[in-house]
């Protein structure tokens, strides 16, 4: 949690940004158009372990199978972390 004074600072901070560069601040503030952020990217990482599971039990390696484990924890662990921060981020301010 911010104190008053580190809040002072940062809404400084941000009104000189917004002043100096409008572009950059609309940017930083709403994310880049169309980019799908952070879910796009724990998709990816969900299709990529669904691949090489398949591929892992298809060819019975071991190796495919355990990266496929790898990738999926990878997601799940990225899904949790997604929801957490949009939690914190949409409940106070």
């Amino acid at each position: 949690m911010l104190s008053r004074d580190e809040k002072r600072r940062l809404a400084e901070i941000e009104r000189r940004l917004a002043a100096a560069d409008p572009a950059l601040a609309e940017v930083l503030r709403t994310g880049l158009a169309g980019s799908g952020g952070p879910a796009r990217a724990v998709l990816v990482v969900c299709a990529l372990g669904a691949l090489l599971l398949v591929l892992g039990l298809l060819t019975a390696t071991f190796s495919l199978v355990f990266w496929s484990v790898v990738a999926f924890v990878c997601a799940a662990g990225a899904h949790v972390m997604r929801g957490e921060r949009a939690g914190r981020t949409g409940s106070g301010a």
